[in-house]
């Protein structure tokens, strides 16, 4: 027999399709009308004729059955359960279309068959995939997904069977407990091991308490085959640093990634050959910069000199450079071992201009509400030409006030607030001041009774009062 139908019921509304293989036929011509209306919103079945039907020409393609693609998807709505009756040799899952109202954790359930199992997946309005999922031999699925109000996701879903009849239930629910978001820790992120010695990781995980988690382990970006589906790993180091990564899902769609890195030993540390990293000179001099190497390997050790993070052409392999400083710059020696060990020390070098800066007013300010600030700066250098002053007020954000670029700033003071200012040379030196201004409200309080420390017996109700007095009391 390769004649199969289709039974749904969703809410209020049923639909049933029959078809025959053999015939390429439809059984009941007031099924297929029903099919093709029954989730059209306004759309009314058009009527079957009263007089016996003529004989249906053959179809060229089979008849759409309802719910078979994306764009017939049968609505489904929060709290709607769809019933599915399919009997016949060959089916497909049946699309549902839902649509939130608002953000949130949304449960989709289905009930499993007989001697079978459910199975399913969630599309997004643009096709996109975001989630599939299949239950275990006699059991349904139930899938907590989150959904962004207003977009429509289409849920396809079915079931396995070993008979030739599948029945099952489909329902959308919102999960009114907040899921708690699933983050993943290494234990001990940085691992330092000799070749051939053993690391193990273990991954702390923050999850809701009802997750389900799956462990997925990686070298790099690549799994690792037989790792397992578990918190620890266990690896053997080689002769090179590697990093691995476990990533960590739960049943809700969300993911976290803790990262172990694997450092071969070999004592690598890097100094200063001068002692000092930061250099103040005459404009013009030349400042030798050197670093000084030492490892339990030597074999395959590199350095890279950059200046301002910019790589220095012909400077590579060198442990000493030799600059001229005519303004501020830091250079940074990168030292590799073979392993992939990296030590990092910088270097400062500045002009000497002997800058330096002071406030003209006290630090902290207390002022009447309206009354104009001025807050101003002196500053002495060896060369003070050029220099470049940057204000900041500071209350609930950092405003950079653009327009205000000498030593001094004036404004009306209405609440609270601070303010910043850097000073800087023309060679790059920079100093900087902060103030705080405040209203003076005399605001005064105190302890009512004056009492500040109460003893009392265990479980005794005490009464706690403040007095507090100022000029203007408002708000």
């Amino acid at each position: 027999d390769s004649a199969y139908s289709y039974t749904i019921s969703c809410g209020s509304q049923s639909v049933s399709y029959v078809y025959d293989e053999d015939t390429t036929a439809l059984y009941s011509e007031s099924e297929r009308r029903l099919a093709s209306a029954a989730f059209d919103p306004g759309k009314t079945p058009e009527p079957v004729p009263a007089q016996t039907p003529t004989p249906t020409p053959e179809p060229t393609t089979e008849p759409e059955i309802p719910g078979s693609t994306i764009e017939t998807a049968i609505p489904l709505a929060l709290g709607d359960t769809a019933i599915v009756s399919i009997t016949g040799p060959d089916y497909d899952a049946i699309h549902f279309a839902f649509t939130p109202e608002e953000d949130g954790y949304y449960i989709f359930t289905s009930t499993a068959p007989q001697s079978g199992y459910a199975f399913g997946s969630v599309f997004q309005t643009n096709d996109e995939f975001y989630n599939e999922f299949q239950a275990e031999i006699g059991e349904g699925y139930s899938v907590n997904l989150y959904l962004t109000g207003g977009e429509t996701y289409y849920l396809k879903s079915g079931a396995a069977d070993m008979s030739e009849d599948v029945s099952y239930q489909v329902t959308v629910e919102k999960e009114n407990e907040e899921i708690k978001p699933l983050y993943a820790y290494a234990h001990q992120q940085h691992n330092y091991a000799n070749p051939g010695e053993e690391v193990t990781f273990v991954v702390d995980v923050s999850a809701d308490e009802r997750s389900e988690l799956t462990y997925r382990w990686m070298k790099g970006y690549e799994d690792i085959p037989g790792s397992g589906n578990q918190d620890t790993f266990t690896i053997t180091a080689g002769n090179e640093n590697v990093t691995y990564i476990c990533e960590v899902t739960d049943q809700f769609g969300n993911m976290s990634r803790a990262s172990f890195y694997v450092r071969i030993k070999n004592g690598l540390d890097v100094r200063s050959a001068g002692g000092q990293s930061d250099y103040y000179v005459s404009e013009g001099e030349e400042v030798t910069l050197g670093v000084l190497i030492y490892a339990d390997d030597m074999e395959g050790i590199t350095t890279k000199w950059y200046q301002d993070s910019l790589a220095m052409e012909g400077m590579d392999n060198k442990t000493e450079i030799t600059v001229t400083v005519n303004e501020h710059h830091d250079y940074t020696c990168w030292v590799t071992d073979k392993f992939g060990n990296v030590k990092t020390p910088v270097f400062n070098t500045y002009v000497e201009n002997h800058l330096d800066v002071q406030r003209e007013q006290d630090e902290n300010l207390s002022v009447s509400q309206g009354e104009q600030v001025t807050l101003s700066i002196a500053v002495t250098a060896d060369d003070t030409s050029d220099l470049q002053f940057r204000w900041y007020r500071v209350t609930d954000t950092f405003e950079d006030l653009e327009d205000v670029t000498g030593p001094s700033l004036t404004e009306e003071i209405n609440s609270y607030r601070s303010y910043y200012c850097t000073v800087e040379d023309k060679y790059g030196n920079s100093k900087e001041l902060w103030w705080s201004v405040e209203i003076e409200n005399q605001l005064e309080a105190s302890a009512a009774g004056g009492q500040t420390e109460l003893y009392v017996n265990a479980g005794q109700t005490v009464d706690l009062e403040v007095v507090a007095s100022a000029a203007d009391m408002d708000g």
